[in-house]
């Protein structure tokens, strides 16, 4: 089934399986701000400790995050962009 869907879409060069598509709704609802608990109940989990097989950090999202904590490092001590000890 999720194969012919695919094939409609025009999605050609990967193996389409309903694991594909749980795992591609998680990762994008979280990315989106939607958070672990909530994302693990559209799946169906009771708890947060499974979904983790579902998710993916992207390096941009990693990046972003990075440049945060150096602004904020920057704020506390703007001289080294480390608080100092």
């Amino acid at each position: 089934m999720c194969s012919r869907v695919a094939l409609r879409a025009g999605i050609t060069r990967v193996a389409v399986r309903s694991h594909v598509i749980r795992h591609s709704v998680a990762s994008a609802a979280v990315e989106s701000g939607v958070d672990l608990p909530t994302t693990a109940g559209m799946l169906g989990h009771s708890g947060t400790g499974t979904i983790s097989t579902y998710l993916h950090t992207r390096a941009s999202r990693v990046e972003a995050a990075r440049e945060t904590v150096r602004s904020i490092m920057q704020v506390i001590n703007p001289r080294t962009g480390a608080r100092g000890r």
